[in-house]
């Protein structure tokens, strides 16, 4: 007996995620230390087969290479974009163009036809050869300072990511720094139910691609911050399985849904450097203070979070607007 009302209650509990939207009202900042200034204020309704964003993007650029990142990366004006997992289709609204792409949602697969991996063997292990990890530390500090931002109660945790390396073919060695503030919200009925709606969604959308995962609590505030880290990083290094592990062991200690993300990247080079291409040493000195200048700093702030009843007119399309089938 008790089984079965276990079963009616998740089943009565999916179908209202079916028929629930979650809107995610959002800001978040990017300043480039060479190129400029990145803002966007994003609005974004979620169910669990359909995704759309509502963004207003503002790039301020500075030095000579602005321009090409305005073009290429960092476009401003209002945009949508629309993801339709039912209809297999993902729309890309410019409005200041009034223009709608459309092209369909197609599975990733590796020239053979085979599904993709994410990686190369050969290449991380050569790149792993270049260089030797002399510090990996990362930590997670609950500070116990308490605020209320946007009506969440939130908890402060002060996360750190130090990476130093020096070089197996010459003599230079250098570090990688990532330090955030995170504020923290308890995961209440609301929080829980939107999670659960954007799970769904991210899980549906991976099947779409071929790709056989799910939206974990991890991923969210691990993985996608080991991703990130890796990327920038000189070395594959870090991705091991039992770096990753205590990476998670540390996450965990952030309880509940980030609210405010506020975080700088460092990164340093210094010694004596082989040039490419060319026979001796080129001779790389540090600038005074270069440690103290981030790369790049970020900010996102979580704005407004809501459940509410599903509308199918909130994935429309535009009036007038001219389509595009790519």
């Amino acid at each position: 007996m008790k089984k079965l009302k276990l079963m009616i209650f998740i089943t009565i509990l999916f179908s209202m995620f079916l028929q629930s939207d979650v809107i995610k009202k959002s800001k978040s900042e990017v300043s480039f230390a060479k190129y400029g200034t990145f803002k966007t204020e994003r609005t974004e309704i979620i169910s669990p087969l359909t995704k759309r964003t509502d963004s207003n993007d503002n790039f301020k650029g500075k030095g000579f290479l602005s321009k090409l990142a305005a073009k290429v990366f960092f476009k401003s004006g209002e945009f949508s974009k629309i993801i339709d997992l039912k209809e297999s289709r993902i729309a890309t609204i410019n409005h200041k163009k009034k223009k709608v792409v459309v092209k369909d949602i197609v599975k990733l697969t590796g020239d053979d036809g085979s599904e993709s991996e994410v990686g190369d063997t050969e290449e991380s292990e050569e790149r792993e050869s270049d260089i030797t990890i002399t510090k990996n530390e990362f930590k997670v500090v609950v500070t116990g300072k308490k605020k209320v931002i946007n009506g969440f109660p939130t908890i402060e945790y002060s996360v750190s990511w130090i990476v130093e390396w020096e070089s197996n073919n010459d003599e230079s060695k250098g570090s990688s720094k990532l330090i955030s503030n995170v504020w923290a919200t308890l995961v209440t009925g609301k929080i829980y139910s939107s999670q659960k709606i954007e799970s769904l969604f991210f899980k549906n959308y991976m099947k779409k691609l071929g790709l056989d995962t799910d939206m974990k609590r991890d991923d969210v505030l691990g993985g996608s911050w080991l991703r990130i880290f890796t990327s920038l990083s000189r070395s594959s290094s870090t991705q091991s399985s039992e770096k990753a592990k205590k990476f998670r062991k540390e996450i965990s200690k952030i309880k509940g849904y980030p609210v405010v993300i506020d975080g700088e990247y460092y990164s340093s080079v210094t010694g004596e450097k082989k040039k490419k291409g060319l026979k001796g040493l080129l001779k790389k000195k540090k600038k005074a203070g270069a440690d103290e200048i981030p790369k790049f700093t970020f900010y996102t702030e979580v704005i407004e979070l809501s459940i509410v009843k599903s509308d199918p007119g909130n994935y429309s399309y535009p009036e007038g607007y001219k389509i595009k089938e790519r």
